[in-house]
């Protein structure tokens, strides 16, 4: 028996529960690969995306990059930290990068969004994917950078959309220091709608 909140579920209503929430990140995956525009995407899947509840508590994940399995973990609670949860509201959408609390290297962009029922936060989203370019010492994919500043633009925890709007000039930002500005758009779209997709689930 699992108790939360004065509640008791069996074991058959926490599987069918598990099984709602393993469906609804499975077709935040999916709307992905449709909607990116960059191949290392939707044909190498190197991606990885998370659900998680109130507490930073992983509930469901689905497949990307093997290694990318329970790796967004660490960078939703930093982020996290580093925004406040105090200022996330629904419709926001966040963007880290910075390599010592995400990824290896900053190409690997996460976005993660609060998750609202009404005014309580119940939950987080994560996806995190390898954007193109963002204005690296070299096009496409550094392999020789020394320092992280060598691979671009760091968002330490950047809202792109406060309250469901995006954040133009924070889009221009990022658009102006890309030599792929459509391809690294789109993906930041396709994730963006990866996480709509898991709020609606």
């Amino acid at each position: 028996m699992t108790e939360r909140l004065g509640e008791t579920l069996d074991g058959a209503t926490a599987e069918v529960v598990r099984s709602y929430l393993l469906a609804a990140a499975e077709e935040m995956r999916a709307t992905l690969i449709r909607t990116s525009f960059n191949p290392v995407i939707y044909e190498v899947h190197d991606f990885g995306m998370s659900m998680y509840d109130a507490d930073l508590r992983l509930i469901a994940e689905a497949t990307g990059l093997t290694f990318f399995l329970g790796a967004n973990d660490f960078s939703l609670r930093k982020g996290v930290e580093y925004v406040g949860r105090e200022n996330l509201r629904p419709g926001d959408v966040v963007l880290l990068n910075y390599p010592y609390w995400n990824a290896a290297h900053a190409y690997d962009a996460t976005l993660f969004s609060p998750v609202f029922l009404g005014s309580e936060l119940v939950g987080f989203l994560c996806v995190r994917a390898h954007w193109m370019d963002l204005g690296a010492k070299d096009p496409g994919y550094v392999l020789d950078s020394t320092d992280m500043h060598q691979e671009g633009i760091i968002f330490p925890g950047t809202k792109v959309f406060s309250g469901g709007e995006p954040n133009r000039e924070i889009i221009e930002l990022i658009r102006f220091n890309s030599r792929m500005p459509d391809l690294v758009i789109g993906d930041l779209n396709a994730q963006v709608a990866a996480l709509r997709t898991g709020e609606r689930r």
